[in-house]
Parts: C-alpha cells; structure tokens; sequence
C-alpha cells in the first residue's frame, strides 16, 4: 500500500508542477491537503469492512457489483482482451470504463503485493486521488481566469472539498467521481487560453465520458461548445460563419439520438426515485406537485441544501455502518447557501463585466443539473458541474468586491 502512496504522490507532485515557485506551492499544497483527507476518510471507512462480499457494507449496490466485476474481469481477462471486451458494450455493463478501471486497479495492486483483503482500499484510495484530482483543476480555472488571491483560493477550495457531496463519491467504489474529475478537465481544457491537442483532449475526455456513463458522455459535446464559442467572438464575419457550419454539421446528425437517450434516462430515473422514496418525501410532492420544467426547478434548488432536515441523512435504511461520518454533509447547507444567494443576485447584476466563457459554463452548468432533477435528484450524478459552478461564485464575488 505505501508504494501506491508513493505513486499518487509523484504523479500528484507532476500534475502541480509549474515553473513559478509560488503556484507550484500553492498548488502542491492544495492537492496534498485534499488527497490525505480524501484518503483518511477512505481507511477510516474500510475499517468498517471485513469481507466485501460476504459482509455487505458499501451502502448501494451498484459498489457491490463493481468490486465483483473488477474481481471477476482482474482473474479471467488481461488488459487488452478486458478493454476489447468492455469498451463501448453497454450490454455487458452499465459502465465499461468503471469496469475496466476498477479491474485494472486489482491488477495493479497485485503487482504491488496488497493482499486480497486489501484490495478495496486499494481501489478506493485510487478514487480519492481522483477527487483530489476534481480539487485541484477546479483552482486551475481559477488562476487561468486571472483570479490570484492564492490563500482565499486554498481555504475556499479546502472547504469545497470536505463540505460537498465530492467528499462521499471520494471514498465510494462508483463511477461518479471519475465523471467528476472528466468534466473538470473538460471546462479546463475549454477554457485555458493556449494548450497543445486543446481538440484532441477534448475528444478523448468525451470517448472516456462515455464509456463511464452514456448520458454523461453525450451532454459532454456541450463543453467544447465554450471554446467555439470564444472562437466564435474573436472571429471576423466569415470565420462566425465558419464555425457557425461546422457547429451544425457536427451537431445535427448526433442531436435527435441525444435527445431521445436522454429523455429514456429522465423518465427511468423518474419512475425509479418516485417508487424508491416514500410517499411523504418532499422530493416526490415537489415531483408530482409542479409541472416540469418548475419541478426539475425547484429540485435543483432542493439539491443545493441537502441534506433537509438535516437528520435524514442517517434515516436511510440501506446506509453503511460507517454512517456517522455522514455527518460532515451537515455543513452542506450552509455552505450552499451564500454561493446560491450571489449567483442569484449578482449574475444579472454584473452581467456585462463578467467572464463570457465562465458564464456559458454556468448555463451549461445549470442546464446538466435541470436535466439530472428532472428525472430524480441524485447528488452523486450532479456532483460533475459542481466544480465548475463554486468557479463561476468565486469569479462573481471577485466583480462584487472589485465593484
């Protein structure tokens, strides 16, 4: 296990590197900060665990099935014959990249040496390191977009991590994190000004959404839609048009089979949320109480201050053993609520003299949430945008201060 430590700590140490001293720090400090409570949750919360299989304990099943899947491919499949078999085949899991990730994972600890009853904390300190990953290019937007108050950054940033629902899709054997931490890399890659194969990573990104969850995977093609759109605004008339027709060439042809696969998975996860929770739930009556698109609305406000009341979180009948840890998501709520607050407020306020590009993020951002709430409100799916939604706070709150 510690030659795992010493792995995610070179690559975290080359993923912070940067030729100014002061960022490299800033940054190094931040993602070791992230990942080592990221990874003390993690153990504390295996500790909880004796036998994975016979000792049910994850909370959901579908972490269950990921770590037999992973066993089960880590045995019988090598790398190749597992990522020709998976990838893109959604008939053989709901997840291919989740799959071939987490059996990868396995093997890896193998050649490390960890013991079969080591092998989940393996996997699940891996998942940290992602999460940590999601924490640390959320600041790199921010000092992309110019913002350089590196100390309010950091303790914002802290916060961020240990007060969101990231903190839990940390330390669970899920995909979600991963979508996360591709999204993140997405509106970074988007939205630094000069980067090498900008398109290219854009469309590898995209291919790895889709593989770890189809409906990410497709609303993923509107992240690049922020760089054309930059392009867009420093071209001359002939360059819009330009990319006004390649913009239509590239979309129409996908647009109706988005459209449909989304509206498949909005009224399954729908019908799903309403059977799962009880009849008395403030989700349902917001669900059947207001047509959509106000329903899908207001959940995605409810979203925001969850868990309410804050006692429901140990309510859960399927919860793990190690709920009291949940207790951390009481600060949730409250730390929401002045970020919702200036969005609300200020967004129009200062319209014109804020970041375009942060703006369409922040639509975008919006537009993913509605989508997830209009079906059922399942944080661990809405965590992908979060990041890119405390951007969008911190680059309003700068324009308030500055005004």
């Amino acid at each position: 296990m510690l030659l795992l430590f010493f792995l995610l700590l070179l690559i975290g140490f080359l993923l912070c590197y940067s030729r100014n001293r002061k960022q490299f720090n800033a940054q190094y400090k931040l993602w070791l900060s992230v990942f080592c409570i990221y990874a003390v949750f993690a153990f504390v919360s295996n500790l909880y665990i004796n036998n994975p299989i016979s000792e049910y304990t994850f909370g959901t099943n579908d972490q269950l099935g990921y770590y037999q899947d992973a066993i089960y491919y880590a045995n019988n499949y090598s790398f190749t014959e597992t990522l020709t078999e998976l990838s893109f085949n959604f008939l053989k899991t709901e997840s291919p990249m989740a799959t071939i990730f987490f059996s990868e994972g396995i093997r890896m600890a193998r050649v490390l040496g960890v013991e079969a009853d080591g092998w989940l904390l393996f996997l699940k300190l891996i998942n940290a390191f992602w999460g940590s990953l999601v924490i640390l290019y959320t600041y790199k937007i921010l000092n992309n977009r110019g913002y350089s108050n590196y100390n309010k950054a950091l303790s914002g940033l802290v916060a961020f991590a240990a007060f969101t629902p990231i903190i839990d899709s940390s330390i669970s054997l899920m995909r979600d994190i991963h979508v996360c931490a591709i999204y993140t890399l997405g509106f970074y890659v988007a939205l630094k000004d000069k980067i090498r194969a900008r398109w290219l990573s854009l469309i590898l990104l995209g291919i790895l959404a889709l593989n770890f969850r189809m409906e990410s995977g497709l609303f993923f093609i509107c992240i690049p839609l922020v760089r054309l759109y930059g392009m867009y605004r420093e071209s001359k008339y002939i360059g819009k048009i330009a990319i006004a027709i390649v913009l239509l060439i590239l979309v129409i042809p996908i647009l109706p089979y988005t459209i449909d696969t989304m509206e498949m998975t909005i009224t399954r996860y729908n019908e799903r949320g309403i059977e799962a929770a009880s009849a008395d739930s403030l989700a349902v009556k917001i669900v059947t109480l207001f047509p959509q698109p106000f329903g899908a609305i207001f959940m995605t406000l409810f979203s925001f201050v969850y868990p309410f009341p804050l006692w429901t979180v140990f309510m859960d009948k399927g919860a793990p053993s190690y709920i009291w840890m949940k207790s951390i998501s009481f600060a949730t709520p409250f730390f929401w609520l002045p970020i919702m607050i200036v969005l609300i407020v200020y967004v129009k306020k200062y319209w014109g003299l804020l970041d375009k590009d942060v703006l369409l993020c922040l639509i975008i951002a919006l537009t993913y949430l509605i989508a997830c709430s209009w079906g059922e409100m399942n944080l661990r799916r809405m965590i992908a945008v979060y990041p890119i939604i405390y951007v969008g706070y911190v680059m309003v709150s700068q324009k308030v201060r500055i005004n």
